[in-house]
């Protein structure tokens, strides 16, 4: 069911209630369960259930026991100092997004995706992590996030075991419920555990409470938005990200007048995106939309784009470089790329059309306050007022 502009304001609010509401964790337990609970507001995990809580309570201290009875792997005898992992499969690592720091320290950095998502029936656990677990399962014995939490610590044991490394990297973990308690397990063996922001954040109790070793992230704005939802910011340190830093500049007569760069809108959002879209191809100007490479859209994007003068764009094939230097305006919604046309002094223009400003303002968006412009704007101007009021 399709959830209209008003209710998602509300929705937020609801969020900003609740969270107002809840109590200032202790410790890293507490921690964790109420970062459960404000992935569970947001819709971002399992969603609590008598069956499901049943069959997690039974399950857990099973694979408890399983876990540590299960021999030990041969450790790797080529150690790794920095390792890096992502719960994203589809997360391409890029060494130009680490913090400079980190690369300075730790030289470089052993990729190991795929290793965090290694089979459950490979897993294995050590005393420690036996210890976290049962508080864990006494604290919330009927529920998914002890369960859940046990699973985590055993893809990490793994790494650590194998690979003995000073400090573990991710990214895209805060809103992972589990994180403050791997952070803690992390930690009691000597291990530092490090996230780096991966793309512009809004407000979202999906990240509230989390702690890291370190933190790094691209701007205060972000380090603020952590604050609000009650995140620990004394771990927090502001960095420059590469992709931030100016590096494009835009073609002398670019191939398109607006490149249109769609995130995980829904069906009806991106029907209307290319009815307006047509508005300007009606008065000659040459559009583009780009798709987001990890979204799986709920439609085929060719059958609503069917205008031989929108094109859709391959990021696959397109880097994201020349994609925002071939077209007059970047538009989005509120998507990364906005932040990186506004480092690159491209025109970066806020779609207000298919998506609401009150609800970016109340998510405190912080590109609203960046770029002035918007697609309502470019509609009036180089459509017409008319058009704007008919759509």
């Amino acid at each position: 069911m399709e959830i209209d502009k008003e209710d998602r304001v509300k929705i937020v609010r609801y969020w900003k209630k609740c969270m107002a509401e809840m109590s200032i964790p202790c410790d890293d337990y507490d921690r964790s369960l109420n970062h459960y609970i404000g992935r569970i507001l947001t819709g971002g995990t399992m969603k609590k259930s008598l069956l499901k809580g049943v069959f997690c309570y039974f399950v857990t201290p099973i694979l408890l026991l399983v876990f540590v009875l299960k021999p030990r792997l041969h450790r790797n005898v080529d150690k790794k100092k920095a390792i890096f992992v992502c719960p994203n499969p589809n997360f391409t690592f890029v060494s130009d997004d680490l913090p400079q720091c980190i690369v300075e320290q730790y030289g470089s950095v052993h990729v190991c995706a795929d290793e965090l998502r290694i089979s459950t029936l490979k897993l294995r656990i050590d005393l420690i992590g036996v210890m976290v677990v049962v508080k864990c399962f006494l604290k919330k014995p009927f529920d998914y996030w002890s369960f859940s939490v046990l699973i985590h610590l055993s893809r990490i044991y793994n790494l650590i075991f194998k690979y003995d490394p000073s400090i573990i990297i991710t990214t895209q973990t805060e809103e992972d419920y589990s994180s403050s308690l791997v952070t803690y397990y992390c930690e009691k063996h000597n291990v530092k555990y490090v996230c780096f922001q991966h793309g512009e954040y809004c407000y979202n109790p999906g990240m509230a409470f989390v702690r890291f070793s370190e933190y790094f992230a691209w701007n205060k704005e972000t380090v603020n938005l952590l604050e609000m939802v009650n995140t620990r910011i004394d771990f927090a340190t502001i960095y420059k990200s590469n992709r931030l830093i100016k590096q494009y500049l835009k073609k002398t007569k670019p191939m398109y007048f607006i490149t249109y760069y769609l995130e995980d809108q829904s069906v009806d959002d991106i029907f209307q995106i290319n009815e307006i879209l047509k508005l300007f191809v009606e008065k000659g100007y040459m559009c583009n939309v780009r798709y987001h490479p990890r979204v799986k859209y709920q439609v085929d994007l060719e059958s609503i784009f069917t205008d031989r003068n929108i094109n859709i764009e391959n990021p696959f094939e397109v880097s994201l470089g020349d994609s925002i230097s071939n077209t007059e305006y970047v538009v989005a919604y509120k998507s990364t790329v906005l932040s990186e046309a506004i480092a690159n002094s491209m025109n970066a223009v806020i779609d207000d059309l298919s998506g609401s400003i009150e609800y970016l303002e109340e998510i405190c968006y912080a590109n609203l306050k960046k770029t002035n412009l918007r697609l309502s704007h470019l509609l009036m101007r180089y459509v017409s007022s008319q058009k704007l009021a008919h759509n």
